[in-house]
């Protein structure tokens, strides 16, 4: 009887903590962030998603809206077999819009095997669809990332 006593009650207490996590995860655990009004005006700026091209280098861009007639992207690199010193990014970068092709006003300077920074291109207005093009860096001849 004593043993029938300790199995029901560690089975409850089971069933109790089973109980409060799930209770946790629904009510309060898994709740994203709630932005501040920067970050709030940021996301309403900026419609669009990152874009990810793969290969020896991956490399994600992120429109992030227009600012003083520049158009800016957040941009970032990684790798682990390639030293991107080399790659000069105002000469690879090219952003093509309504019939034209912007070379980057800006761009950050790369080292190593993991960059980031901000790409501007001064287009003048924002843009609803456009492509980026990202030429010669390993090992994908031309890499497209297009937002509609």
């Amino acid at each position: 009887m004593e043993k029938e006593k300790y199995l029901l009650i560690g089975i409850l207490a089971i069933a109790v903590i089973s109980l409060a996590f799930t209770a946790f995860n629904i009510f309060g655990g898994n709740q994203p962030a709630q932005p501040n009004s920067a970050d709030a005006q940021n996301s309403a700026k900026s419609q669009y998603q990152t874009k990810t091209s793969e290969g020896e280098v991956t490399i994600d861009i992120t429109p992030k809206g227009l600012n003083n007639g520049n158009m800016i992207f957040d941009i970032s690199f990684n790798t682990h077999t390639v030293d991107l010193t080399q790659f000069d990014l105002k000469k690879l970068v090219v952003l093509e819009a309504d019939g034209r092709q912007i070379a980057p006003s800006s761009a950050p300077s790369l080292s190593g095997h993991h960059n980031s920074g901000e790409l501007a291109f001064n287009t003048g207005k924002d843009l609803n669809r456009f492509k980026i093009k990202i030429n010669e860096i390993p090992d994908v001849k031309e890499r497209v990332l297009e937002w509609p």
